[in-house]
C-alpha cells in the first residue's frame, strides 16, 4: 500500500471515533436521518443484493478472511526470519499495513452498521416508562411467562419428548419469522421487514461450540442462524437477527423486539419460543434478586416445560469448552467498545424493557 494513502487511512480511524461519539450525543438524529433514514436503503440493498444466494455469503468471507490472515501471518513471520538485517523494517511496514486495512474495515462497519449504537432507547420508540426494578413486578411478571410459557408449550405438541416427529424445515422456519414480522408490524409500524436474507449458517456445531445461535454479518445484511440448537429455540434466535437487520444494534433491543414478534406471532412454535426465551430472562433475574422465590416458582413449570429445559442443557453441554469462554469474551469486549457498558450482560437487560411493557398493557 502507497504510504500516503496508507497514511490518510491511519489518521481515518480517530476521525472515525471522534465522529462516533459525537453522533452519540445526538440520538434523535441518529434515529431519524441514519436508522429510520440512510440505514433503511444501506439494509435493504445489501439484502437484495445477497439474500438469493442459498449460502451465507457472510459466513463465507469471514472464513476467506480468517484463513488470508493466518497466510499473511505465516509470510510475515518468514520475512522476518529470512531478513533479519531488516527486522525493524518489514515489522513496522507489515503493522502500518495492518492497520490500514483495518480503517477499511472499520468505515465500511460504521457505515453499514454501527452507528445504529446510538440510536433512540428502544423505550422512547415504544412508549416504556422503565422504573427502577420492584422484587414484587418482577415476580408477577415471572407468575404471568411461566403460565404463558406452559399454554404456549401444550398448543404445540401434547407430550414432552416428540420434538423429534416435530417437522420443521429451515426454508419454512425463515418463511415464518417474515410472515411474524409482516403480523408484528400492524401494531408495530417500525418492525415493518421488507425483502428478505436469513440463512442457515453452515458448520453449526462451530457455533454451538462458540456458544452463539446467530449472528447477523452488517456487511452483507444476512441474517445467520446456527439451526443445529434445539428446535424451540430457533424461532427466538431468528427474529433477533432479524431485529438487526432492521437497526436494532443492542443486544437488549433485538431480544425485545424478537419477544414482541414472537408473541404476536400466529404461529404457536413462534409463540411458545418467544414465551419460553422472555421467561428463562426474566426468571435469570429473580434468581438474582430472590433465589426463594425463584425455587417456588421453578414448581409451576409444566413436565412438558421441564423436558424442555433439559434437553436444552444437555444440548450446550456437550460444547461446553475454553472456546465458549473466549468467544463470550470477544463478543463482551465487542459490545463495551460499541457502547453497550453491560457487554453480554445486556442480552438479559430486556427484562427491564419487559416489565415496562407489561405494566403498560395492563392500563386500562
Amino acid at each position: 500500500m502507497k504510504h500516503p494513502v496508507r497514511t490518510v487511512l491511519i489518521l481515518a480511524i480517530p476521525l472515525q471515533w471522534l465522529s462516533l461519539k459525537a453522533l452519540s450525543f445526538f440520538p434523535d438524529i441518529v434515529e431519524n436521518y441514519y436508522a429510520q433514514g440512510i440505514y433503511t436503503y444501506l439494509s435493504k440493498g445489501l439484502r437484495f443484493s445477497f439474500g438469493a444466494l442459498h449460502f451465507s455469503l457472510g459466513q463465507l468471507l469471514f472464513y476467506v478472511g480468517f484463513l488470508y490472515v493466518i497466510i499473511q501471518l505465516i509470510r510475515f513471520s518468514r520475512a522476518i526470519k529470512k531478513n533479519r538485517n531488516q527486522r525493524k523494517k518489514i515489522f513496522t511496514n507489515g503493522l502500518l499495513n495492518a492497520i490500514s486495512y483495518f480503517s477499511i474495515i472499520y468505515l465500511l462497519f460504521n457505515t453499514l452498521w454501527a452507528v445504529n449504537y446510538h440510536r433512540e432507547p428502544l423505550q422512547q420508540t415504544f412508549n416504556l416508562a422503565l422504573e427502577e426494578p420492584n422484587a414484587n413486578a418482577l415476580k408477577e411478571l415471572c407468575e404471568t411467562l411461566i403460565e404463558r410459557t406452559n399454554k404456549s408449550r401444550t398448543l404445540v405438541i401434547n407430550s414432552a419428548n416428540n420434538w423429534q416427529d416435530y417437522s420443521l424445515t429451515n426454508d419454512s422456519l425463515f418463511r415464518h419469522a417474515v410472515s411474524s414480522y409482516r403480523e408484528a408490524s400492524h401494531s408495530y409500524p417500525i418492525l415493518k421487514y421488507e425483502v428478505a436474507s436469513i440463512k442457515a449458517v453452515a458448520l453449526p456445531k462451530i457455533m454451538s461450540y462458540a456458544g452463539i445461535g446467530g449472528i447477523y454479518f452488517p456487511f452483507t445484511g444476512e441474517a445467520n442462524v446456527n439451526t443445529d440448537p434445539p428446535l424451540f429455540k430457533l424461532p427466538f434466535t431468528t427474529c433477533h437477527e432479524m431485529a438487526h437487520q432492521l437497526g436494532f444494534a443492542s443486544e437488549t433491543d433485538a431480544n425485545f423486539v424478537s419477544y414482541l414478534v414472537c408473541s404476536t406471532s400466529t404461529n404457536p412454535l413462534f409463540n411458545y419460543s418467544g414465551n419460553l426465551a422472555a421467561m428463562r430472562y426474566s426468571m435469570s433475574a429473580l434468581y438474582r434478586s430472590d433465589s426463594t422465590a425463584y425455587v417456588y416458582l421453578t414448581k409451576q413449570y409444566s413436565p412438558e416445560l421441564v423436558s424442555d429445559l433439559d434437553i436444552n442443557k444437555a444440548y450446550w453441554k456437550q460444547f461446553e469448552s475454553p472456546f465458549e469462554d473466549i468467544s463470550h469474551s470477544i463478543n463482551d469486549v465487542f459490545l463495551k467498545a460499541n457502547g453497550q457498558s453491560e457487554g453480554i450482560r445486556s442480552y438479559g437487560k430486556m427484562v427491564d424493557l419487559l416489565l415496562a411493557h407489561f405494566k403498560q398493557q395492563q392500563r386500562p
